[in-house]
């Protein structure tokens, strides 16, 4: 077990410990992951587990080579795999986590740098800026876009 793994398998055993569940983000495309069909050619997929979960998770294991459990997708159930090289985040319910950079995947590390890229132009000291960065328009942001307080 790789050193970075160790650390992952600790994380997971102490948020569980603080919390009751927690989201696993993993590369769906990662050759060892067992998942449903749907996801297995997504990059990013982001999975809750825990031991407390509204529908339960009876078979859930955490071990040195990944999780593994019976998962409920649309309330049917699914045989999931995690190994631990394909997970690259963990966070808690109070969005505090801990990536691992060097394991997320090219697209979505391009996605989140973008996503920040946009997220900070919009705003400066005098208001709000226009989808492309300039000073304090009265220009409509793009129909997908809205202004959150």
């Amino acid at each position: 077990m790789s050193k970075t793994n160790i650390e992952k398998y600790i994380f997971v055993q102490r948020i569980l410990e603080e919390s009751p569940t927690c989201f696993i983000h993993l590369n769906g495309t990662h050759q060892d992951v067992e998942l449903p069909q749907f996801l297995l050619k997504k990059e990013q997929v982001v999975l809750q587990i825990g031991y407390t979960m509204p529908i339960p998770i009876p078979d859930l294991t955490i071990c040195r080579r990944g999780i593994s459990g019976t998962l409920s997708f649309n309330g049917q159930p699914e045989y999931c795999f995690l190994p631990w090289e394909a997970i690259f985040a963990v966070i808690d319910e109070n969005n505090k986590g801990i990536t691992w950079d060097s394991e997320i995947p090219k697209s979505v590390l391009k996605a989140i740098k973008h996503q920040d890229k946009v997220k900070d132009g919009f705003k400066d000291k005098e208001g709000f800026r226009d989808y492309y960065g300039r000073g304090n328009t009265k220009k409509q942001l793009p129909d997908y876009l809205r202004i959150v307080k």
